[in-house]
């Protein structure tokens, strides 16, 4: 890639947000769930470790809580991150809370910033790009396969000509379909 001077910023559209938020957020808060479990157990095991003189028993004691935490585990952390999704769903009925969705394009990477998190995926991370009459894709060759989608609807103060020259010139091919 040649050294441009690029900088794009686009505010995200209510439907563009959801599936930002289906596709990142949702997994995400997953994880996050996970591991918080696993570290506030972990820790009370390596805490009862410490406290216990018959390591027999604390090895009987820690194998029956392993068993429960993880049964446990498997039943809460699906409910408990599909709540706050769901809460963070509501919240996007506020228009100050949707302004805060926006993707930053810029020459080194793509950064999606949102009121919980800020992603970015460096631009050598695109697989492929997909311009269609109503939306422009962009494939990421991670571990998630994510899929950025981007409305060329209705967005004429978006300038998506220049996104796509600069994707052109500098990145990857676009196909048009």
């Amino acid at each position: 890639m040649s050294k441009v001077a690029f900088l794009l910023e686009f505010q995200l559209k209510n439907s563009e947000i959801k599936k930002l938020n289906k596709m990142y957020i949702e997994n995400l808060l997953h994880n996050i769930v996970f591991c918080t479990f696993s570290v506030v157990f972990s820790l009370y095991v390596i805490l009862d470790f410490i406290n216990t003189d018959s390591q027999a028993e604390w090895l009987i004691k820690s194998l029956i809580f392993i068993i429960l935490i993880v049964i446990i585990q498997m039943l809460t952390v699906d409910f408990i991150s599909k709540m706050i999704y769901r809460i963070i769903k509501r919240l996007l009925k506020f228009d100050k809370f949707q302004r805060q969705y926006k993707l930053v394009f810029n020459y080194t990477d793509i950064c999606i910033c949102s009121p919980f998190i800020e992603l970015t995926h460096k631009w050598s991370k695109i697989d492929k790009v997909i311009l269609t009459k109503d939306s422009l894709f962009l494939y990421l060759k991670e571990q998630n396969a994510y899929i950025i989608s981007i409305s060329t609807k209705n967005c004429e103060f978006r300038k998506m000509q220049e996104l796509v020259d600069f994707l052109e010139k500098n990145v990857i091919q676009v196909l048009k379909v």
